[in-house]
């Protein structure tokens, strides 16, 4: 028994020194007794690609990096930037370049250890997106309009929009056709877009403006015969664009009857006639405002003693477009009246569905005329139209009679209609409008102006 114990003692120093050891050694894979810690991860370049640059714009960009020890430090190892853009220590990648193109370079990356790593790169610039379009700003009312838009830079295919006010009748296609009618006339301002199709998606805008022009035209195609030596007056009536262009009409060819001129401003052929005839003559318009353009039209006036009355569609005064100084009365009644009770019919044509506006004008000259107008629409027999509405009434149907006595009951005993022509075809039709007093009276001093737009 001595001996096994002995040998017991004996192991015991031993078999405590192994299970210090086999402590020590766990404390030491599980972090504790304090020791070293593990070596750093291996130090890597994590950004493998950077986006895209445009000429003119600034650019910048981080690079990242993983494991070793911070701080880093960042540098080109080989290769070059784009013009323009330079890499900080930080790694921050940043600046402007006015140059496309492709770039490849290599980028470095070394820690606080000296320890390093690299990664190539490329980056691509591209031009930027600019609209390059000589604009054409002009266009014509009803006259086909097409302008080609253009661009330059970024990269294709381009899409196109337009917002604002873009001309009624005009519209832009997504690959930048602004074509169509324009329908109304006036000055236009809208923005214009255009996107490619990156990457970078650029998009641009710019605002453009259009100015649609009516087309110059005298429309005023049968001036009324007047009487030697009693004051004439017709105002000719145009086409034209906003009322402060300015106009310059003058006779190119042939005379106006001795005693009458062309007002520069007025387009009035006014005065007293003192010759009888007929005087053929071209009477020329130049617009010489913002956009020059000329109209002309041969016209015909005839001064004569022996006119007769125009008291029915027989009978009636051919006149077209303007507004004509007239009485309801001839020159021969007397001024105390009505020995001679009158009634005025002119002979007008226009187009199946043309929209004809007659009006007169007597309450509101200066002075005011006496005549309380009244007006009516009649074919050769005298017959009423029915196709007509108020001259103060926009949106109503064509569906009344084509009668009218005062504008604004109470407020003005002058009187308006807008007639539409009926029938169907390309043939004019001919039609009368007949002015008279209300009271039935008529006399010299029961002077108007008859105002007509709308016919041929």
């Amino acid at each position: 028994m001595k001996t096994r114990c002995a040998q017991s003692a004996r192991r015991a120093p031993a078999l405590l020194a192994a299970s210090v050891l086999a402590s020590l050694l766990l404390l030491t894979s599980c972090g504790g007794g304090g020791g070293s810690s593990p070596p750093p991860s291996p130090l890597t370049v994590t950004t493998t690609s950077i986006p895209e640059g445009i000429t003119g714009q600034a650019y910048s960009q981080f690079l990242a990096a993983s494991g070793g020890k911070k701080p880093y430090a960042w540098t080109i190892a080989s290769g070059s930037l784009p013009v323009g853009l330079v890499l900080l220590g930080s790694g921050y990648l940043n600046g402007v370049t006015s140059e496309a193109g492709l770039s490849e370079f290599t980028v470095q990356v070394t820690d606080a250890a000296s320890h390093s790593a690299t990664r190539p790169l490329s980056l691509r610039v591209v031009e930027e997106l600019v609209i390059t379009s000589p604009f054409e700003p002009v266009s014509w009312l009803n006259e086909p309009y097409t302008q080609t838009l253009e661009a330059s830079g970024g990269t294709k295919p381009y899409t196109w929009t337009a917002t604002g006010d873009v001309p009624p009748g005009l519209t832009l296609s997504s690959d930048g056709v602004l074509s169509g009618t324009p329908t109304q006339y006036g000055h236009w301002v809208f923005n214009i877009h255009i996107s490619d199709a990156g990457p970078p998606v650029q998009t641009v805008w710019h605002s453009f403006d259009v100015v649609v022009y009516k087309r110059l035209q005298i429309t005023t195609s049968r001036l009324p015969a007047g009487r030697p030596n009693v004051p004439y007056r017709v105002t000719i009536s145009i086409e034209r664009n906003e009322s402060y262009h300015e106009y310059a009409p003058t006779i190119t060819s042939g005379s106006l009857p001795s005693g009458l001129v062309v007002n520069d401003f007025s387009f009035e052929i006014r005065g007293v006639p003192t010759a009888e005839g007929t005087f053929d003559f071209t009477l020329e318009i130049t617009e010489t405002t913002r956009v020059v353009q000329t109209a002309s039209k041969a016209l015909s006036l005839t001064i004569s003693s022996n006119l007769g009355r125009n008291d029915s569609p027989a009978t009636a005064t051919p006149i077209s477009n303007g507004t004509f100084r007239a009485s309801i009365s001839p020159y021969s009644d007397p001024v105390e009246g009505p020995a001679f009770p009158d009634n005025d019919y002119y002979a007008l044509a226009a187009n199946p569905g043309a929209i004809i506006t007659v009006e007169t004008l007597a309450d509101r000259l200066t002075p005011a005329s006496p005549l309380d107008s009244v007006i009516e629409v009649v074919d050769a027999n005298g017959n009423r139209f029915t196709t007509c509405r108020p001259g103060d009434d926009a949106y109503g149907l064509f569906d009344r009679a084509c009668l009218n006595d005062d504008i604004w009951v109470g407020i003005s005993h002058d009187s308006r209609l807008q007639f539409q022509v009926p029938g169907t075809g390309t043939d004019p039709v001919t039609f009368y409008v007949h002015v008279l007093d209300w009271r039935g009276s008529a006399r010299p001093d029961f002077v108007y102006d008859l105002i007509v737009s709308g016919a041929n």
